[in-house]
């Protein structure tokens, strides 16, 4: 009986954190979007990270909620001009979403977003590389085709 009563408080208890880890993720989400309105981008990208933290451990790593959190991450990423660091959001973002929801308007957006940051780090590049010929330039900075296809994958989804 004891054995009993110790393992329902104990999963009365898990439930109970489960739920305020919830909705301390919700509120650093909050925080962030915040602080992205008044322009203060590093402050919402470290309210993301926590976030993100904290929704991978209330709802696992592969859930919804944590792809939105990438999602919103990597575009803050994007306007900090750190193409790489969106793409690797995006990336796990899209991944989730093609793992939980297939080929549908979620994931045609994430796929948009993939092509934009993809387009943003090859003018990174373009802008940080010597005057070169368009061909030379093309074949170096490949992420351009990657944009395309990513693009063209959104396209196909709608």
């Amino acid at each position: 009986l004891y054995s009993k009563i110790t393992n329902t408080i104990t999963h009365i208890m898990e439930r109970k954190m489960g739920y305020q880890e919830k909705k301390a993720a919700h509120i650093l989400n909050l925080m962030a979007k915040a602080y992205e309105k008044t322009n203060k981008k590093k402050q919402a990208c470290a309210m993301y990270e926590k976030c993100l933290k904290l929704r991978k451990s209330a709802v696992g790593i592969d859930h919804l909620k944590v792809a939105s959190t990438l999602y919103d991450m990597a575009m803050m990423f994007h306007k900090r001009g750190k193409p790489t660091r969106a793409l690797e959001c995006l990336e796990e973002s899209r991944r989730i979403r093609i793992d939980r929801l297939g080929s549908s308007v979620p994931v045609a957006e994430t796929l948009q977003q993939l092509g934009n940051s993809s387009k943003l780090a090859a003018q990174y590049e373009e802008q940080n590389s010597k005057p070169e010929s368009f061909l030379s330039k093309r074949r170096r900075f490949p992420r351009y085709e990657a944009a395309i296809n990513f693009y063209e994958g959104a396209l196909a989804m709608r």
